[in-house]
């Protein structure tokens, strides 16, 4: 099988993988369920003069790997809803979401190399949008994930993970980001929405911390742009839009995103003398494909203009919309989990080789969800698993459950994530060794896969697998 035949199993695979994941309720980025019926009926209604043109490959992906929606189940659209239906999208119910697949004309890859090579705007506004604020945020926030929220300065985001009392299970990734010094925004998934609202419901109560108020905004928009003339169109598009003002200086909008680096954010207003989350503009250095890239968070009403402004303002031939089949190939070769596949609440950091989540001051340190092991597992004196990057040989790729194998075909862990690379032009996958195997982990290992009752041969590799593009400072 050539990759480019691997390559059109990759969409169905994905597809097939989004249909699983429907029912479990689970997370970040995949593409939950999606039926083909439902999709191409609900669109030929919705543009019945303005027929979509789907590839073989896709359509097929489609047919064969989705499911319906829950009985009696609605689902939700984003703001940008109408346009992607205007731009020709195969839309899909994902995480009880309507959200595009792909658009008319492209291919998984195709889609794929255009973000690596030029720019993608991603319409990520299923994503859950919450703040927490109030004196006593910090301390609740320290209290349910490994991280030093103490020490983010203002304007700096970090990678996180809710985590369970006992067992340190990761319940959920995050992202926080600091917006003042009682402000926090946190981006969590849109799969694990109903546990997420539960644990945190019951955190809240359980842990009783005063002055943490905890509020959901379901009606924002959320777009991440990514690539590598990202900067150069946002820097373009924010002067044809209305002047902001950040929150901390007199800097415009304009100015200040010139000195953004990875990981710092901009918390912006129109008028400074009426300030609140809800009719702000964040926008955050970073992203979930390992280019350099912005996610902007703002008010749904302001979702539309702000996508058509940068589409405008970058041509079709240097940004275009993408949908969530090619993010998820982007974010397996940068090395990032996908909850529901590489994550779950059996995981803790450790095992999920997320080790740089939990700081050093945090190590020794009684205070969180799930020290005890979490502490003792970085001691390595207490078991823990290991995620590893493998580069696959031969034709057809390693999927999820693939088993791994050590000498004599003993079976050492299991494949999380597998697809043939468009970047690479060769088959990756990420996976778990089984905690008794660990020290097999070190990268130049050579293992075994078990590919369609075949031994393939792999090597473990660092990831992440394309290097990461993250702008740092000239």
């Amino acid at each position: 099988m050539s990759l480019r035949t691997a390559a059109s199993r990759q969409s169905r695979l994905l597809l097939n993988s989004a249909s699983r994941q429907s029912n479990n309720g689970l997370l970040r980025g995949s593409l939950n369920a999606m039926r083909t019926k439902t999709t191409l009926t609900a669109l030929s209604s919705s543009r019945s003069n303005n027929a979509i043109t789907t590839s073989p490959a896709s359509a097929n992906a489609i047919r064969s790997f989705s499911t319906t929606p829950r009985l009696g189940q609605a689902l939700r659209r984003t703001p940008l809803y109408n346009l992607h239906l205007e731009k020709g999208a195969k839309m899909v119910p994902y995480a009880g979401w309507s959200m595009p697949v792909l658009y008319d004309g492209q291919s998984m890859t195709e889609a794929h190399n255009f973000v690596r090579e030029k720019a993608g705007l991603f319409d990520v506004s299923h994503m859950r949008q919450h703040v927490f604020e109030g004196p006593g945020a910090v301390e609740f926030l320290e209290t349910i994930t490994p991280t030093d929220v103490t020490s983010i300065p203002a304007h700096e985001s970090k990678l996180s993970a809710f985590l369970l009392p006992m067992t340190g299970g990761i319940v959920d990734d995050c992202i926080i980001t600091r917006l003042t010094p009682d402000l926090f925004y946190i981006v969590t998934n849109a799969g694990r929405d109903a546990e997420d609202t539960a644990y945190l419901a019951e955190q809240l109560k359980t842990l009783n911390i005063p002055q943490c108020r905890h509020h959901i905004y379901p009606n924002r928009g959320l777009l991440a742009l990514q690539g590598p003339h990202a900067a150069a169109i946002l820097a373009e598009a924010m002067t044809k839009l209305d002047t902001l003002q950040h929150h901390t200086s007199q800097e415009t909008s304009e100015s200040a995103l010139k000195n953004l680096k990875f990981g710092q954010s901009l918390f912006l207003q129109k008028d400074r003398s009426i300030w609140g989350f809800e009719s702000s503009i964040i926008i955050s250095r970073g992203g979930y494909t390992g280019e350099d890239g912005f996610e902007i968070s703002l008010p749904g009403e302001l979702t539309e203009q702000y996508a058509n402004t940068i589409l405008e303002t970058g041509t079709p031939d240097r940004v275009r919309l993408i949908g969530l089949g090619p993010r998820d190939s982007l974010r397996l070769e940068a090395g990032m989990c996908l909850y529901g596949e590489d994550l779950d609440d059996t995981k803790t950091p450790v095992d999920a080789s997320l080790n740089f989540i939990i700081p050093k001051n945090r190590r020794q340190s009684t205070g969180y969800h799930g020290h005890q092991v979490i502490n003792a597992q970085l001691a390595k004196s207490a078991p823990f698993k290991k995620r590893v990057g493998i580069v696959v040989e031969g034709p057809a790729p390693a999927r999820k459950g693939t088993q791994i194998l050590g000498p004599g075909d003993d079976v050492i862990g299991v494949v999380t994530s597998g697809i043939p690379s468009p970047t690479l032009g060769k088959n990756i996958a990420m996976g778990y060794l089984d905690s008794e195997f660990v020290d097999l982990g070190k990268n130049g290992t050579d293992v075994g896969l078990s590919v369609r009752g075949k031994r393939r041969e792999g090597k473990i590799v660092k990831m992440p697998f394309v290097p990461h593009k993250y702008y740092k400072g000239e």
